[in-house]
């Protein structure tokens, strides 16, 4: 008899920030992202976009989970670089309610 041994998938989301400013959230399935997904400047950039209210969860998403063992290695980077590329794009300051992460 073979057992065979469940394997754990991780997809590691490391789009280059670069890539991300200019372009508009889309999906495959035609979803809608919640406007906490998206940085405060590219909203007043597209305030076009169509954005979902909800998900208070995200904002600050980064600063509490920044020292936690929760995330993957490969997240913590990610986030760590991402957050690093706002403060350096964007006139927001760590911590700020309205800031990049």
């Amino acid at each position: 008899m073979v057992t065979r041994q469940k394997q754990l998938h991780k997809k590691v989301f490391d789009a280059a920030p670069a890539k991300l400013i200019d372009r508009p959230p889309s999906s495959g399935k035609a979803t809608v992202p919640f406007g906490t997904m998206v940085s405060t400047k590219w909203r007043e950039e597209n305030p076009d976009a169509k954005l979902l209210d909800g998900a208070p969860w995200l904002k600050g998403f980064y600063e509490r989970y920044k020292d936690s063992d929760d995330l993957f290695e490969e997240d913590h980077t990610y986030l760590k670089e991402l957050n690093e590329w706002h403060l350096s794009q964007c006139d927001y300051p760590a911590g700020e309610e309205n800031g990049p992460l």
